[in-house]
């Protein structure tokens, strides 16, 4: 995934926390997003999750009751070696 292919730069930061979050073991509740991003989940949903729909999954995850999201792919080092190079 190029970064650059996701137009907002809140939702390429949004995209890029949550991979590295999802990189080191479990889905990254909702909850913790909202907190990070100062957003609430009602934005998340209508400005930022269209952008990313094709890169994070969410769904609901029985064991804590939560809603989650996870990268699509755990494969981290090209899409942050590809960030870093992106500004905004």
């Amino acid at each position: 995934m190029n970064t650059k292919s996701i137009p907002l730069p809140e939702a390429r930061r949004l995209y890029l926390d949550i991979c590295c979050l999802h990189r080191f073991g479990p889905p990254v509740r909702a909850g913790l997003i909202s907190r990070i991003h100062d957003i609430s989940f009602d934005d998340f949903k209508e400005r930022l999750f269209r952008p990313l729909e094709q890169v994070i999954r969410l769904r609901h995850d029985v064991k804590s009751g939560d809603y989650v999201y996870e990268s699509r792919t755990r494969t981290l080092r090209m899409n942050l070696s590809r960030a870093l190079n992106v500004s905004g």
